[in-house]
Protein backbone atom coordinates (compact mmCIF):
# COMPACT_ATOMS: atom_id res chain seq x y z
CA UNK A 1 0.00 0.00 0.00
CA UNK A 2 1.10 3.60 -0.38
CA UNK A 3 0.02 7.21 -0.14
CA UNK A 4 0.60 9.99 -2.63
CA UNK A 5 2.74 11.96 -0.21
CA UNK A 6 4.97 9.63 1.74
CA UNK A 7 6.44 7.75 -1.24
CA UNK A 8 6.46 4.56 0.81
CA UNK A 9 5.24 1.27 -0.74
CA UNK A 10 4.39 -1.66 1.49
CA UNK A 11 4.30 -5.11 -0.12
CA UNK A 12 2.59 -7.99 1.71
CA UNK A 13 4.01 -11.48 1.12
CA UNK A 14 2.63 -14.88 2.08
CA UNK A 15 3.57 -18.50 1.42
CA UNK A 16 1.60 -20.30 -1.30
CA UNK A 17 1.82 -23.75 -2.81
CA UNK A 18 4.06 -24.12 -5.84
CA UNK A 19 2.46 -24.16 -9.30
CA UNK A 20 3.41 -27.81 -9.73
CA UNK A 21 1.76 -28.63 -6.45
CA UNK A 22 -1.44 -26.92 -7.53
CA UNK A 23 -1.47 -28.89 -10.76
CA UNK A 24 -0.75 -32.22 -9.09
CA UNK A 25 -3.13 -31.61 -6.20
CA UNK A 26 -6.08 -29.67 -7.54
CA UNK A 27 -8.68 -28.41 -5.12
CA UNK A 28 -11.36 -31.09 -4.95
CA UNK A 29 -14.74 -30.17 -6.37
CA UNK A 30 -17.38 -30.60 -3.72
CA UNK A 31 -20.17 -30.92 -6.27
CA UNK A 32 -18.49 -32.82 -9.11
CA UNK A 33 -21.04 -33.57 -11.85
CA UNK A 34 -21.99 -37.23 -12.30
CA UNK A 35 -24.36 -39.12 -14.58
CA UNK A 36 -24.38 -42.65 -13.22
CA UNK A 37 -26.59 -44.07 -15.97
CA UNK A 38 -24.33 -42.68 -18.67
CA UNK A 39 -21.22 -43.94 -16.92
CA UNK A 40 -22.75 -47.40 -16.61
CA UNK A 41 -23.65 -47.55 -20.32
CA UNK A 42 -20.16 -46.51 -21.38
CA UNK A 43 -18.39 -48.92 -19.04
CA UNK A 44 -20.54 -51.78 -20.37
CA UNK A 45 -19.55 -51.03 -23.98
CA UNK A 46 -16.88 -52.90 -25.94
CA UNK A 47 -13.39 -51.48 -26.40
CA UNK A 48 -12.72 -49.90 -29.81
CA UNK A 49 -16.29 -50.29 -31.01
CA UNK A 50 -19.45 -48.28 -31.57
CA UNK A 51 -20.75 -46.34 -28.56
CA UNK A 52 -24.48 -45.68 -28.91
CA UNK A 53 -25.80 -42.90 -26.65
CA UNK A 54 -28.76 -41.70 -28.69
CA UNK A 55 -31.91 -40.30 -27.06
CA UNK A 56 -30.48 -40.25 -23.52
CA UNK A 57 -31.26 -36.56 -22.89
CA UNK A 58 -27.54 -35.86 -22.52
CA UNK A 59 -26.43 -32.27 -21.95
CA UNK A 60 -23.20 -30.33 -22.36
CA UNK A 61 -21.82 -31.41 -18.98
CA UNK A 62 -22.30 -35.04 -19.98
CA UNK A 63 -19.86 -34.53 -22.85
CA UNK A 64 -16.97 -34.40 -20.37
CA UNK A 65 -17.95 -37.88 -19.21
CA UNK A 66 -18.32 -39.08 -22.80
CA UNK A 67 -14.87 -37.76 -23.68
CA UNK A 68 -13.14 -39.19 -20.61
CA UNK A 69 -14.79 -42.61 -20.45
CA UNK A 70 -15.96 -43.21 -24.01
CA UNK A 71 -13.36 -41.66 -26.28
CA UNK A 72 -10.22 -41.72 -24.13
CA UNK A 73 -10.68 -44.85 -22.00
CA UNK A 74 -12.87 -47.05 -24.21
CA UNK A 75 -11.29 -45.69 -27.42
CA UNK A 76 -14.64 -45.86 -29.18
CA UNK A 77 -14.43 -45.78 -32.96
CA UNK A 78 -17.97 -44.55 -33.61
CA UNK A 79 -19.87 -42.24 -31.29
CA UNK A 80 -23.63 -41.89 -31.77
CA UNK A 81 -25.10 -38.92 -29.87
CA UNK A 82 -28.28 -38.56 -31.92
CA UNK A 83 -31.25 -36.76 -30.41
CA UNK A 84 -29.83 -35.32 -27.21
CA UNK A 85 -29.64 -31.81 -25.71
CA UNK A 86 -26.11 -30.93 -26.77
CA UNK A 87 -25.32 -27.32 -27.73
CA UNK A 88 -22.23 -25.59 -29.07
CA UNK A 89 -20.72 -25.84 -25.57
CA UNK A 90 -20.85 -29.63 -25.72
CA UNK A 91 -19.50 -29.55 -29.27
CA UNK A 92 -16.55 -27.53 -28.00
CA UNK A 93 -15.82 -30.15 -25.34
CA UNK A 94 -15.98 -32.96 -27.90
CA UNK A 95 -13.72 -31.17 -30.36
CA UNK A 96 -10.85 -30.94 -27.87
CA UNK A 97 -10.30 -34.70 -27.95
CA UNK A 98 -9.78 -34.96 -31.71
CA UNK A 99 -6.12 -33.93 -31.63
CA UNK A 100 -4.03 -36.86 -32.89
CA UNK A 101 -6.75 -39.39 -31.99
CA UNK A 102 -6.04 -42.38 -34.24
CA UNK A 103 -9.01 -44.46 -33.07
CA UNK A 104 -12.02 -42.19 -33.52
CA UNK A 105 -13.61 -42.67 -36.97
CA UNK A 106 -17.20 -41.43 -36.91
CA UNK A 107 -19.27 -38.87 -34.99
CA UNK A 108 -23.08 -38.71 -35.16
CA UNK A 109 -24.57 -35.48 -33.81
CA UNK A 110 -27.93 -35.60 -35.59
CA UNK A 111 -30.77 -33.63 -33.97
CA UNK A 112 -28.63 -31.69 -31.51
CA UNK A 113 -28.97 -27.89 -31.82
CA UNK A 114 -25.28 -27.12 -31.92
CA UNK A 115 -25.87 -24.40 -34.58
CA UNK A 116 -23.09 -22.73 -36.55
CA UNK A 117 -20.97 -22.13 -33.45
CA UNK A 118 -20.96 -25.83 -32.63
CA UNK A 119 -20.18 -26.84 -36.21
CA UNK A 120 -17.23 -24.45 -36.14
CA UNK A 121 -15.79 -26.19 -33.06
CA UNK A 122 -16.23 -29.64 -34.62
CA UNK A 123 -14.83 -28.59 -38.01
CA UNK A 124 -11.77 -26.95 -36.49
CA UNK A 125 -11.13 -30.00 -34.34
CA UNK A 126 -11.30 -32.31 -37.35
CA UNK A 127 -9.24 -30.09 -39.67
CA UNK A 128 -6.17 -32.19 -38.97
CA UNK A 129 -4.57 -34.27 -41.70
CA UNK A 130 -3.11 -36.67 -39.11
CA UNK A 131 -6.52 -37.94 -38.00
CA UNK A 132 -8.07 -41.17 -39.27
CA UNK A 133 -11.58 -39.72 -38.99
CA UNK A 134 -13.97 -40.75 -41.79
CA UNK A 135 -17.65 -39.83 -41.26
CA UNK A 136 -19.46 -36.81 -39.80
CA UNK A 137 -23.23 -36.73 -39.29
CA UNK A 138 -24.77 -33.28 -38.82
CA UNK A 139 -28.43 -33.80 -39.75
CA UNK A 140 -30.86 -31.30 -38.18
CA UNK A 141 -28.32 -29.35 -36.14
CA UNK A 142 -29.53 -25.87 -37.15
CA UNK A 143 -26.51 -25.05 -39.30
CA UNK A 144 -26.54 -22.45 -42.09
CA UNK A 145 -24.27 -21.41 -44.96
CA UNK A 146 -21.76 -20.12 -42.42
CA UNK A 147 -21.11 -23.70 -41.31
CA UNK A 148 -20.43 -24.71 -44.90
CA UNK A 149 -17.40 -22.42 -44.86
CA UNK A 150 -16.06 -24.20 -41.77
CA UNK A 151 -16.75 -27.62 -43.29
CA UNK A 152 -15.12 -26.70 -46.60
CA UNK A 153 -11.95 -25.73 -44.77
CA UNK A 154 -12.16 -28.96 -42.75
CA UNK A 155 -12.30 -31.24 -45.80
CA UNK A 156 -9.54 -29.25 -47.50
CA UNK A 157 -7.25 -29.89 -44.55
CA UNK A 158 -8.32 -33.45 -43.75
CA UNK A 159 -8.67 -35.62 -46.86
CA UNK A 160 -9.53 -38.64 -44.72
CA UNK A 161 -13.09 -37.40 -44.22
CA UNK A 162 -15.12 -39.07 -46.96
CA UNK A 163 -18.76 -39.06 -45.78
CA UNK A 164 -20.66 -35.90 -44.80
CA UNK A 165 -24.33 -35.93 -43.72
CA UNK A 166 -25.97 -32.47 -43.70
CA UNK A 167 -29.69 -33.21 -44.11
CA UNK A 168 -32.52 -30.99 -42.84
CA UNK A 169 -30.59 -27.83 -42.08
CA UNK A 170 -30.74 -24.23 -43.34
CA UNK A 171 -28.21 -24.52 -46.15
CA UNK A 172 -28.90 -22.45 -49.25
CA UNK A 173 -27.29 -22.16 -52.68
CA UNK A 174 -24.46 -20.08 -51.19
CA UNK A 175 -23.48 -22.89 -48.85
CA UNK A 176 -23.65 -25.44 -51.66
CA UNK A 177 -21.39 -23.23 -53.77
CA UNK A 178 -18.78 -23.06 -51.01
CA UNK A 179 -18.78 -26.81 -50.36
CA UNK A 180 -18.84 -27.92 -53.97
CA UNK A 181 -16.09 -25.57 -55.08
CA UNK A 182 -13.85 -27.56 -52.74
CA UNK A 183 -15.24 -30.91 -53.91
CA UNK A 184 -14.97 -29.88 -57.57
CA UNK A 185 -11.33 -28.93 -57.15
CA UNK A 186 -10.53 -32.48 -55.96
CA UNK A 187 -8.84 -30.84 -52.99
CA UNK A 188 -10.55 -33.19 -50.53
CA UNK A 189 -11.43 -36.85 -50.02
CA UNK A 190 -15.23 -36.56 -49.99
CA UNK A 191 -17.00 -39.39 -51.82
CA UNK A 192 -20.54 -38.79 -50.53
CA UNK A 193 -22.54 -35.84 -49.22
CA UNK A 194 -26.21 -35.61 -48.21
CA UNK A 195 -28.20 -32.39 -48.40
CA UNK A 196 -31.80 -33.62 -48.37
CA UNK A 197 -34.37 -31.45 -46.65
CA UNK A 198 -32.45 -28.20 -47.16
CA UNK A 199 -35.36 -26.41 -48.79
CA UNK A 200 -33.34 -23.27 -49.58
CA UNK A 201 -31.31 -25.16 -52.21
CA UNK A 202 -32.63 -24.31 -55.68
CA UNK A 203 -31.73 -24.79 -59.33
CA UNK A 204 -28.97 -22.22 -58.83
CA UNK A 205 -26.91 -25.06 -57.31
CA UNK A 206 -27.29 -27.46 -60.23
CA UNK A 207 -24.32 -26.18 -62.26
CA UNK A 208 -21.75 -26.51 -59.47
CA UNK A 209 -23.05 -29.96 -58.47
CA UNK A 210 -22.84 -31.21 -62.07
CA UNK A 211 -19.32 -29.79 -62.38
CA UNK A 212 -18.25 -31.69 -59.28
CA UNK A 213 -19.71 -34.91 -60.71
CA UNK A 214 -17.66 -34.56 -63.89
CA UNK A 215 -14.42 -33.19 -62.49
CA UNK A 216 -13.95 -35.20 -59.29
CA UNK A 217 -14.26 -38.88 -60.13
CA UNK A 218 -13.69 -39.90 -56.51
CA UNK A 219 -16.84 -37.97 -55.55
CA UNK A 220 -19.48 -40.60 -56.08
CA UNK A 221 -22.80 -39.98 -54.36
CA UNK A 222 -25.18 -37.19 -53.33
CA UNK A 223 -28.57 -37.17 -51.58
CA UNK A 224 -30.56 -34.04 -52.43
CA UNK A 225 -34.23 -34.96 -51.93
CA UNK A 226 -36.91 -32.58 -50.63
CA UNK A 227 -35.01 -29.44 -51.58
CA UNK A 228 -36.14 -26.48 -53.68
CA UNK A 229 -35.17 -28.01 -57.02
CA UNK A 230 -37.54 -27.81 -59.95
CA UNK A 231 -38.35 -30.80 -62.14
CA UNK A 232 -35.99 -29.42 -64.78
CA UNK A 233 -33.21 -29.07 -62.21
CA UNK A 234 -33.66 -32.65 -61.05
CA UNK A 235 -33.59 -33.90 -64.63
CA UNK A 236 -30.32 -32.08 -65.30
CA UNK A 237 -28.77 -33.76 -62.27
CA UNK A 238 -30.09 -37.15 -63.36
CA UNK A 239 -28.58 -36.76 -66.83
CA UNK A 240 -25.20 -35.82 -65.36
CA UNK A 241 -25.39 -38.76 -62.95
CA UNK A 242 -26.07 -41.20 -65.79
CA UNK A 243 -23.14 -39.86 -67.78
CA UNK A 244 -20.74 -40.27 -64.87
CA UNK A 245 -22.10 -43.48 -63.22
CA UNK A 246 -22.92 -41.28 -60.23
CA UNK A 247 -25.26 -42.37 -57.43
CA UNK A 248 -27.94 -39.69 -57.13
CA UNK A 249 -30.89 -39.48 -54.76
CA UNK A 250 -33.14 -36.67 -55.93
CA UNK A 251 -36.63 -38.15 -55.40
CA UNK A 252 -37.99 -38.40 -51.87
CA UNK A 253 -39.13 -41.64 -50.27
CA UNK A 254 -42.72 -40.30 -50.26
CA UNK A 255 -42.65 -39.84 -54.03
CA UNK A 256 -41.11 -43.28 -54.55
CA UNK A 257 -43.84 -44.79 -52.40
CA UNK A 258 -46.53 -43.12 -54.50
CA UNK A 259 -44.99 -44.51 -57.67
CA UNK A 260 -44.79 -48.09 -56.38
CA UNK A 261 -47.62 -50.62 -56.75
CA UNK A 262 -49.91 -50.93 -53.75
CA UNK A 263 -48.52 -54.31 -52.71
CA UNK A 264 -44.86 -53.33 -53.00
CA UNK A 265 -42.35 -53.10 -50.18
CA UNK A 266 -43.06 -50.68 -47.34
CA UNK A 267 -40.58 -47.80 -47.46
CA UNK A 268 -41.85 -45.91 -44.44
CA UNK A 269 -39.01 -47.07 -42.24
CA UNK A 270 -36.25 -46.34 -44.74
CA UNK A 271 -34.32 -43.17 -43.90
CA UNK A 272 -32.38 -40.96 -46.26
CA UNK A 273 -29.29 -42.82 -45.12
CA UNK A 274 -30.58 -45.89 -46.95
CA UNK A 275 -28.27 -47.22 -49.61
CA UNK A 276 -28.80 -47.42 -53.33
CA UNK A 277 -30.89 -50.59 -53.38
CA UNK A 278 -33.45 -52.37 -51.23
CA UNK A 279 -31.35 -55.52 -51.32
CA UNK A 280 -31.61 -57.57 -48.14
CA UNK A 281 -28.40 -59.54 -48.51
CA UNK A 282 -24.64 -59.19 -48.28
CA UNK A 283 -22.51 -60.66 -51.07
CA UNK A 284 -18.79 -61.44 -50.98
CA UNK A 285 -16.50 -62.75 -53.74
CA UNK A 286 -12.99 -64.04 -53.05
CA UNK A 287 -10.70 -64.87 -55.97
CA UNK A 288 -7.09 -65.72 -56.73
CA UNK A 289 -6.87 -64.09 -60.15
CA UNK A 290 -3.46 -65.45 -61.18
CA UNK A 291 -1.85 -62.17 -62.16
CA UNK A 292 1.49 -63.91 -62.67
CA UNK A 293 0.39 -65.33 -66.00
CA UNK A 294 1.34 -62.33 -68.15
CA UNK A 295 3.23 -64.23 -70.85
CA UNK A 296 0.67 -63.34 -73.50
CA UNK A 297 -0.62 -59.76 -73.05
CA UNK A 298 -3.75 -60.40 -75.11
CA UNK A 299 -4.71 -63.44 -73.05
CA UNK A 300 -3.91 -61.59 -69.82
CA UNK A 301 -6.14 -58.65 -70.78
CA UNK A 302 -8.99 -60.95 -71.81
CA UNK A 303 -8.74 -62.85 -68.53
CA UNK A 304 -8.83 -59.67 -66.46
CA UNK A 305 -11.74 -58.34 -68.50
CA UNK A 306 -13.49 -61.59 -67.65
CA UNK A 307 -12.84 -61.03 -63.94
CA UNK A 308 -14.20 -57.49 -64.15
CA UNK A 309 -17.28 -58.67 -66.03
CA UNK A 310 -18.07 -61.23 -63.32
CA UNK A 311 -17.71 -58.56 -60.63
CA UNK A 312 -19.91 -56.08 -62.48
CA UNK A 313 -22.55 -58.72 -63.10
CA UNK A 314 -22.66 -60.00 -59.52
CA UNK A 315 -22.19 -56.60 -57.81
CA UNK A 316 -20.67 -57.96 -54.60
CA UNK A 317 -20.48 -55.72 -51.54
CA UNK A 318 -16.90 -56.79 -50.88
CA UNK A 319 -14.20 -58.49 -52.95
CA UNK A 320 -11.06 -60.30 -51.81
CA UNK A 321 -8.40 -60.68 -54.51
CA UNK A 322 -5.21 -62.74 -54.21
CA UNK A 323 -2.18 -62.74 -56.52
CA UNK A 324 -2.53 -59.11 -57.56
CA UNK A 325 0.38 -57.22 -59.11
CA UNK A 326 0.74 -53.40 -59.29
CA UNK A 327 -0.22 -53.09 -62.97
CA UNK A 328 -3.30 -55.23 -62.41
CA UNK A 329 -4.32 -53.16 -59.38
CA UNK A 330 -4.33 -50.07 -61.60
CA UNK A 331 -6.65 -51.85 -64.03
CA UNK A 332 -9.00 -53.00 -61.28
CA UNK A 333 -9.14 -49.51 -59.75
CA UNK A 334 -10.12 -48.07 -63.12
CA UNK A 335 -12.89 -50.58 -63.80
CA UNK A 336 -14.22 -50.98 -60.26
CA UNK A 337 -14.69 -47.28 -59.56
CA UNK A 338 -17.64 -47.95 -57.23
CA UNK A 339 -15.24 -49.51 -54.73
CA UNK A 340 -12.58 -48.39 -52.28
CA UNK A 341 -9.53 -50.65 -52.18
CA UNK A 342 -6.92 -51.73 -49.64
CA UNK A 343 -3.73 -53.63 -50.43
CA UNK A 344 -1.50 -55.96 -48.42
CA UNK A 345 1.50 -54.26 -50.02
CA UNK A 346 2.44 -53.00 -53.46
CA UNK A 347 5.50 -55.15 -54.18
CA UNK A 348 5.70 -58.33 -56.22
CA UNK A 349 2.26 -59.91 -55.76
CA UNK A 350 -0.17 -59.24 -52.94
CA UNK A 351 -3.75 -59.42 -51.66
CA UNK A 352 -6.39 -56.70 -51.84
CA UNK A 353 -9.84 -55.99 -50.44
CA UNK A 354 -12.38 -53.90 -52.35
CA UNK A 355 -15.48 -52.53 -50.57
CA UNK A 356 -18.50 -50.87 -52.17
CA UNK A 357 -18.32 -47.19 -51.38
CA UNK A 358 -22.09 -46.69 -51.13
CA UNK A 359 -22.69 -49.37 -48.49
CA UNK A 360 -19.49 -49.47 -46.43
CA UNK A 361 -18.07 -47.01 -43.95
CA UNK A 362 -14.47 -48.02 -43.37
CA UNK A 363 -13.19 -47.57 -39.83
CA UNK A 364 -9.68 -48.94 -40.14
CA UNK A 365 -7.46 -51.34 -42.02
CA UNK A 366 -4.24 -53.12 -41.15
CA UNK A 367 -1.55 -55.31 -42.66
CA UNK A 368 0.14 -57.85 -40.38
CA UNK A 369 3.20 -59.65 -41.70
CA UNK A 370 3.60 -63.25 -40.58
CA UNK A 371 6.69 -63.90 -38.43
CA UNK A 372 7.09 -67.30 -40.09
CA UNK A 373 6.94 -66.25 -43.74
CA UNK A 374 9.62 -66.92 -46.32
CA UNK A 375 7.44 -65.54 -49.14
CA UNK A 376 6.54 -62.09 -47.79
CA UNK A 377 3.00 -63.19 -46.83
CA UNK A 378 0.67 -61.16 -44.64
CA UNK A 379 -2.88 -60.80 -43.34
CA UNK A 380 -4.94 -57.88 -44.65
CA UNK A 381 -7.87 -56.76 -42.48
CA UNK A 382 -10.46 -54.08 -43.20
CA UNK A 383 -12.80 -53.03 -40.38
CA UNK A 384 -16.05 -51.44 -41.49
CA UNK A 385 -19.72 -50.80 -40.92
CA UNK A 386 -22.11 -52.17 -43.51
CA UNK A 387 -25.29 -50.22 -44.25
CA UNK A 388 -24.80 -48.03 -41.18
CA UNK A 389 -25.55 -50.83 -38.74
CA UNK A 390 -23.58 -54.07 -39.19
CA UNK A 391 -19.99 -54.07 -37.96
CA UNK A 392 -17.79 -56.41 -40.02
CA UNK A 393 -14.12 -57.35 -40.08
CA UNK A 394 -12.99 -58.48 -43.55
CA UNK A 395 -9.80 -60.57 -43.63
CA UNK A 396 -7.90 -62.08 -46.53
CA UNK A 397 -4.54 -63.74 -47.03
CA UNK A 398 -2.53 -65.88 -49.42
CA UNK A 399 -0.78 -68.42 -47.23
CA UNK A 400 2.61 -69.97 -47.91
CA UNK A 401 2.52 -72.38 -50.85
CA UNK A 402 4.14 -75.74 -51.71
CA UNK A 403 4.71 -78.85 -49.60
CA UNK A 404 8.00 -77.50 -48.27
CA UNK A 405 6.15 -74.71 -46.44
CA UNK A 406 3.68 -76.85 -44.49
CA UNK A 407 5.02 -75.75 -41.10
CA UNK A 408 4.83 -72.04 -41.96
CA UNK A 409 1.38 -72.43 -43.53
CA UNK A 410 -0.04 -74.10 -40.43
CA UNK A 411 1.36 -71.37 -38.19
CA UNK A 412 -0.14 -68.71 -40.44
CA UNK A 413 -3.55 -70.39 -40.38
CA UNK A 414 -3.50 -70.59 -36.58
CA UNK A 415 -2.53 -66.92 -36.46
CA UNK A 416 -5.55 -66.01 -38.62
CA UNK A 417 -7.92 -68.11 -36.54
CA UNK A 418 -6.66 -66.39 -33.40
CA UNK A 419 -7.26 -62.98 -34.96
CA UNK A 420 -10.82 -64.03 -35.75
CA UNK A 421 -11.39 -65.19 -32.19
CA UNK A 422 -9.89 -62.02 -30.71
CA UNK A 423 -12.15 -59.67 -32.69
CA UNK A 424 -14.75 -57.82 -30.58
CA UNK A 425 -17.77 -60.02 -29.98
CA UNK A 426 -20.15 -57.47 -31.47
CA UNK A 427 -18.45 -57.76 -34.87
CA UNK A 428 -18.92 -60.25 -37.68
CA UNK A 429 -15.66 -61.68 -39.06
CA UNK A 430 -15.18 -63.07 -42.58
CA UNK A 431 -11.84 -64.63 -43.52
CA UNK A 432 -11.14 -66.00 -46.98
CA UNK A 433 -8.25 -66.41 -49.35
CA UNK A 434 -6.03 -68.82 -51.17
CA UNK A 435 -4.92 -70.76 -48.11
CA UNK A 436 -3.11 -73.53 -50.05
CA UNK A 437 -4.61 -75.81 -47.43
CA UNK A 438 -5.05 -79.58 -47.27
CA UNK A 439 -7.44 -81.20 -44.80
CA UNK A 440 -4.67 -83.01 -42.92
CA UNK A 441 -2.92 -79.67 -42.40
CA UNK A 442 -6.09 -78.26 -40.88
CA UNK A 443 -6.04 -81.18 -38.44
CA UNK A 444 -2.41 -80.44 -37.59
CA UNK A 445 -3.44 -76.85 -36.87
CA UNK A 446 -5.95 -78.12 -34.28
CA UNK A 447 -8.98 -77.95 -36.59
CA UNK A 448 -11.37 -75.01 -36.77
CA UNK A 449 -11.85 -73.28 -33.39
CA UNK A 450 -15.30 -73.40 -31.81
CA UNK A 451 -17.44 -70.50 -32.98
CA UNK A 452 -15.83 -70.32 -36.44
CA UNK A 453 -17.51 -72.00 -39.41
CA UNK A 454 -16.33 -73.25 -42.80
CA UNK A 455 -19.10 -71.98 -45.08
CA UNK A 456 -18.69 -74.70 -47.69
CA UNK A 457 -19.36 -77.22 -44.92
CA UNK A 458 -22.19 -75.19 -43.40
CA UNK A 459 -23.92 -74.84 -46.77
CA UNK A 460 -24.09 -78.58 -47.36
CA UNK A 461 -20.65 -79.54 -48.75
CA UNK A 462 -21.99 -79.60 -52.30
CA UNK A 463 -19.71 -81.67 -54.50
CA UNK A 464 -19.84 -79.27 -57.45
CA UNK A 465 -18.42 -76.52 -55.21
CA UNK A 466 -15.71 -78.58 -53.52
CA UNK A 467 -12.59 -77.85 -55.55
CA UNK A 468 -11.52 -74.27 -56.12
CA UNK A 469 -8.28 -75.26 -57.89
CA UNK A 470 -9.39 -78.04 -60.23
CA UNK A 471 -7.10 -79.04 -63.08
CA UNK A 472 -9.62 -81.67 -64.17
CA UNK A 473 -12.08 -78.98 -65.26
CA UNK A 474 -9.89 -75.86 -65.48
CA UNK A 475 -7.53 -76.12 -68.45
CA UNK A 476 -5.51 -72.93 -67.92
CA UNK A 477 -2.46 -74.86 -66.69
CA UNK A 478 -2.75 -77.91 -68.94
CA UNK A 479 0.73 -77.36 -70.32
CA UNK A 480 2.14 -77.78 -66.80
CA UNK A 481 0.98 -81.38 -66.53
CA UNK A 482 1.97 -84.39 -68.66
CA UNK A 483 -0.56 -85.64 -71.18
CA UNK A 484 -2.71 -88.47 -69.86
CA UNK A 485 -1.16 -87.86 -66.45
CA UNK A 486 -2.80 -87.22 -63.10
CA UNK A 487 -4.61 -83.88 -62.91
CA UNK A 488 -4.79 -82.59 -59.32
CA UNK A 489 -7.63 -80.71 -57.70
CA UNK A 490 -7.79 -79.18 -54.24
CA UNK A 491 -9.94 -77.03 -51.99
CA UNK A 492 -7.18 -74.46 -51.58
CA UNK A 493 -9.57 -71.52 -51.18
CA UNK A 494 -11.75 -71.51 -48.05
CA UNK A 495 -14.08 -69.05 -46.39
CA UNK A 496 -14.44 -68.94 -42.61
CA UNK A 497 -17.20 -67.10 -40.78
CA UNK A 498 -17.40 -65.99 -37.16
CA UNK A 499 -20.80 -64.49 -36.33
CA UNK A 500 -21.27 -61.70 -33.82
CA UNK A 501 -22.15 -63.10 -30.42
CA UNK A 502 -23.21 -60.08 -28.37
CA UNK A 503 -25.70 -58.44 -30.70
CA UNK A 504 -28.90 -59.61 -32.33
CA UNK A 505 -27.73 -59.24 -35.92
CA UNK A 506 -29.51 -61.32 -38.54
CA UNK A 507 -26.58 -62.26 -40.79
CA UNK A 508 -27.28 -65.78 -41.99
CA UNK A 509 -25.42 -67.53 -44.83
CA UNK A 510 -27.86 -68.51 -47.57
CA UNK A 511 -25.69 -69.27 -50.59
CA UNK A 512 -22.26 -70.71 -51.42
CA UNK A 513 -21.16 -71.15 -55.02
CA UNK A 514 -18.18 -70.90 -57.35
CA UNK A 515 -17.80 -68.24 -60.03
CA UNK A 516 -15.58 -67.80 -63.08
CA UNK A 517 -16.26 -71.25 -64.51
CA UNK A 518 -17.30 -70.05 -67.96
CA UNK A 519 -14.55 -70.28 -70.57
CA UNK A 520 -13.66 -67.10 -72.45
CA UNK A 521 -14.19 -68.41 -75.97
CA UNK A 522 -11.88 -66.11 -78.01
CA UNK A 523 -8.84 -67.23 -76.00
CA UNK A 524 -10.06 -70.65 -74.81
CA UNK A 525 -9.10 -69.80 -71.25
CA UNK A 526 -10.84 -69.27 -67.94
CA UNK A 527 -10.47 -66.04 -65.99
CA UNK A 528 -8.02 -67.72 -63.62
CA UNK A 529 -6.70 -71.14 -62.68
CA UNK A 530 -8.76 -70.73 -59.48
CA UNK A 531 -12.53 -70.55 -59.29
CA UNK A 532 -13.89 -67.67 -57.25
CA UNK A 533 -15.84 -68.29 -54.05
CA UNK A 534 -19.10 -66.35 -53.84
CA UNK A 535 -21.17 -66.31 -50.66
CA UNK A 536 -24.34 -64.48 -49.77
CA UNK A 537 -25.80 -63.68 -46.37
CA UNK A 538 -29.39 -62.82 -45.55
CA UNK A 539 -29.82 -59.63 -43.55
Amino acid sequence: SSTKTDGIHIIHLRDVESFDSLILNPIPQLNQYRNLRLEEVIRASEMRSKLSLESMNLNDQDMEIVVKLGIVEKQCMILNLTDNAITSVGASILSQVFLDNQTFKSLILDRNRILDAGVEFIARGLANANLCFRTLYLDSVGMSDTSCEYLAEMIRRNHGIIYLWLNNNEISDRGVQVLFETIKSCDCGIVMITLSGNTLITDASVDIICSAMFENRAFHQIHICNCGLSTAGKERLQVAAQQTSFILYVISQQVIKQLLPKNSVNLSSISDKATSTLKKSFKLISWNIDAFDTRNPKIFNERINGVVNVIKQEKPDAIFFQEVIPTLLDILKTHLCDYDFYAGNLKNYFVTIFTRRDVFQIQNHSVLSYPWTTMNKNLLTVNGIYRNSIEIDLMTSHLESCDSAVKERIQQLKFCFQKMMNAPKNRIVLFDGDLNLHDHELQQAGNIPAGIYDLWVEMGKKEEYTYTWDMQTNTNLNSSFPRNGFLPRHRFDRLYFRPATTSKIDFKPISFKLQGREMIQPIQRFCSDHWAIQVEFQL
